[in-house]
Order: structure tokens, then sequence, then C-alpha cells
């Protein structure tokens, strides 16, 4: 994946001049040392002194002659420094110096400026591509107007400080301490402004001088070219993958269901039981009649019936429902592993270089997601494998690392881990999370059926005849035919 640093790479020389002086010039720093310069030449000119002429764009030509001079990387090395230092003015670390890190750092300090809720699922790539245009439309001349802001609230702010000193009954010292801490505050909020800035100036002439897009484009994507023929055939499968996946939940709701309604029933039964044996037994209390008390347990036992019958039909009915659940994950797993292994022969060999697959990531790659995902998931896998710092890029927790990528608006993420030398580097891709339900269900039963016969896959019970056609075996047992 190309960063922040290679579009800077590709820059002209001059904006690279530009941009570092830019950042070496405008800051408070700066600013502040204009200005007391400013009043000291305001009294050598009332006593006709000598003096030097000082501005910030004076200050700027300074800043861009000398750094005129440098060779590019030297450039470069500045950049990086200068960009580092923004960062930790935003309060924000970096741990590690490649220049992976340096720019997914900087990408993300820049996202704050725009309340999209769709940065936290995108990649660096994606960010990179989206920001630059983002960033290309601030105002470049901010970075420049906000010292003279900051100078201007400063000094404002210490003249309230000196007329509240002369009307309001508090401490001078109170006064100038509390207006100590409000010009720190403020200086501070200007320089995390300033490092915002900078740092989207970066981006924007970085994106511009690239030539190209961040992401990954579709003509990498192996998919695309080795299942070229056989895309609607694998789609196909999924779905009915899927659709079997969703019977089986709602099968499996439905059990819950039932189960939840037999207790129920059975709760009813034991105190009809109850009630039944008081009526029986009678007391000294007891003032129903013989033939009243008969009544009711006539109806008591009555009702024990109905709900015996509820609970055996509860009974039948989880039982006709396990055995539909039974064939259900049969034929699921069977197609599963079809499903998983022709995936998992492409993309083994075309990434053995660099990538070692855990079979539960082929596994909850047809489980969880439809095939239109799978474009955006390879894309995410090749710019793991085109970046020379993978640990940059995801976010580390627990020994692992976690790429995001969203899919209708909820987050996923990829699971890996890295060994090796940044040369030799080796990744071990772990497994795929997803925050939402697979969408792509809903076949009806016809469809599902010749799915499966697409597949070779038969029902549990059912065989291949001489001639092609399906035959039920004379016993009916659970059996399952995969066609070779």
């Amino acid at each position: 994946m190309a960063n922040i640093i290679d579009g800077l790479g590709k820059a002209p020389q001059r904006q690279l001049v530009e941009l570092a002086a830019i950042y070496k010039t405008y800051n408070p720093l700066i600013m502040a040392k204009v200005a007391l310069k400013k009043f000291v030449n305001f009294f050598k000119k009332l006593f006709k002194r000598e003096y030097v002429q000082v501005s910030m764009p004076f200050e700027y030509d300074n800043i861009y002659k000398k750094l005129s001079d440098e060779d590019e990387d030297h450039l470069l090395n500045i950049l990086r420094k200068q960009m580092a230092k923004a960062l930790r003015d935003i309060y924000l670390l970096i741990k590690g110096g490649s220049d992976d890190r340096l720019s997914v750092c900087s990408l993300n300090a820049v996202s704050r400026l725009y309340r999209n809720k769709d940065y936290p699922l995108m990649s660096p790539a994606e960010k990179a591509d989206k920001l630059k245009r983002q960033c290309g439309h601030r105002n470049p001349n901010t970075v420049k107007r906000l010292p003279y802001i900051w100078l201007i609230s400063a000094i404002l702010l210490f003249i309230i400080d000196i007329v509240l000193m002369f009307v309001i009954d508090i401490s001078p010292v109170v006064i100038l301490l509390i207006g100590l801490v409000v010009e720190v505050l403020i200086w501070f909020f200007f320089r995390r402004r300033l490092s915002f800035e900078k740092l989207a100036k970066t981006v924007s002439l970085s994106g511009r001088c690239l030539g190209e897009m961040f992401v990954v484009s579709l003509d990498e994507l192996s998919i695309r070219k080795t299942m070229k023929n056989d895309a609607s055939r694998f789609e196909r499968g999924l779905r009915v993958l899927h659709s079997l996946n969703a019977d089986r939940n709602a099968t499996d709701d439905r059990i819950k269901e039932l189960e939840e309604s037999k207790k129920e029933s059975e709760r009813q039964k034991e105190q009809i039981n109850a009630d039944l044996r008081n009526s029986r037994r009678g007391g000294s209390n007891d003032t129903m009649d013989q033939a009243e008390r008969k009544h009711y347990i006539m109806e008591w036992e009555a009702e024990r019936e109905r709900v015996q019958e509820e609970i055996r039909q509860c009974d039948v009915t989880i039982e006709e429902l396990d055995k539909k659940n039974r064939v259900t994950v049969e034929l699921a797993d069977q197609l599963s592993r079809v499903l998983e292994n022709d995936i998992s022969r492409g993309w083994t060999r075309i990434y053995d270089d660099v990538f070692d697959f855990e079979p539960v990531f082929f596994i909850k790659l047809v489980q969880n997601f439809a095939w239109h995902d799978f474009e955006l998931i390879e894309k995410r896998l090749i710019e793991i494998k085109n970046t020379e710092d993978p640990t940059a890029i995801g976010e580390y927790k627990a020994g692992s690392y976690y790429l995001p990528f969203g899919i209708n608006g909820r987050l996923c993420r990829l699971v890996y881990k890295v060994s090796g030398t940044k040369g030799n580097k080796r990744v071990k891709i772990y497994s795929l999370e997803r925050s939402s339900v697979v969408s792509d269900i809903g076949m009806s039963e016809k469809e599902i059926e010749d799915g499966l016969k697409e597949y070779g896959i038969r029902k549990p019970g059912e065989a291949v005849g001489n001639n092609g056609e399906i035959a039920r075996t004379p016993t009916g047992e659970a059996i399952v035919i995969v066609e070779q």
C-alpha cells in the first residue's frame, strides 16, 4: 500500500520546501517571537535606533531560502519529524518509526476534522483516498491566519485581565493566575488546531502527487481472474449455504419456543395435580359437598388431559424439528466444506509468499459473508500484503491485529498476526469477525434443492440411480452422497 510519504516522495522539490517551511514557520512560538521583536522595534523607532524588519512572511521567506538548498531525502526527513511533532501536539503517540505507521497516525488525526461515521470502517488506504479530496477543499490560508488569531486572542485576554484588576474586588494575583491558565489553554488549543491543518495540507499534497489511488484496484483481485467463470456458481452455493444456516437458526428458535411452552405446560400440570390431591383429600374446613367436589375433580382431570396432550404435541414437534435440523446441518456442513476448499485453494496458492491461512478463516468467510463481500475482504488482504509494516495498519488488541471494514454500515474485522523481519515478513490470517448477519438468504426450497444438486449434494436418505435420478433408499437411513 502506498503511504503518505510515498506521495510526498513524488512531489516537486519546490512544494516540499513550501510544506516544510509552513511546518517550521507557522506556530505560536514563532508568532510570539515575531510579536516580541515588533514590540522592541516600536521602541527602537521611537528613539530613532536601527532595527531589523520582522514579520511572519519575512520569517517564512528566510526558512524557505534555507530549505531550498536541501536535497529531497533531507526534506522528506524534515517532514517526517514535523509530522511526528504535529501528532504529538494533538496528543497522538507514535509507537515505532515506520513510514506506514506515521502515515496511518496522520490519517487518523486528519479524519477527526470530519465527522464521518464511515471512517472507523475504512482501511488506511480508503481513508487516504477520501481525505485527499476533502483536504484539497480546505482554505489554504487557514494555517497562516491561525497564529495571528492566537496572538490577538492572547493580547485581548491580557487587556481584560488588567481591566478586571481595577473593577473587581479580587486579588490581582488571583486574576493574573486565572488569566495565565486561560492563556495556556488557548495556546494549547491553537497549537493543536495548527497541527491538524498542517497534517491536512500534507495529506492533500501527498494525494495529488501520488498520481494513483491509494486503495487496491479491482484489477489486482484474484477472484476476478481465477474464479471468473465459476463466480455465478460459487455465489449460488453461498446463497444456498446461508439460506440453510438461516433455516437452521429459525428452527432452533422455534425449538426454544416449544421447550419454553412445554415447561409452562408442565408447571400447569403440577399445579393441577396438587389441586386434585387437595380436592380428593378434603379438610375440616371444606364446605364443598360431594357432588360439587366431584364436578371440580372432573374439570381438573379434563384440564390435565389437555395439558398432557400439549406436552405430547410439543415433544412430537420438537423431535420432528430436531430431525429436520440434523439434515439441514449435515447438508450445510457438506456444502461449506466444498466452498471452503474452492476458495482456499486459490487464495493459498496466490498469497503463499506472505500469508499463512488458518482453516477457521475460510470457515468464517463462507459462513458469514456474501459473494460481493469477498472483493472487500481480498482488498484488505492485498493491503496487508503490500504494506511494508503490516502492524501499522491494524489495531493491536490481545496479541492480534484487527483491520476493520464495513458491510452495510456495520463493523467487520480481519484478524491477523505478524512475524518475521521487514524483508521476510509472514502474516498469519486468523479469522474474520462480523457484527451483523449475512443478508443473501431467503431462497425457496426448490432453489436450495437445485443448488445442492449443482454441487452434487443429496438430502439424507436419497441416492443417485443409474440414470441420474434421485431415489429413496429402502431403509430411509440418513446418508449424504456427494458426486465426485
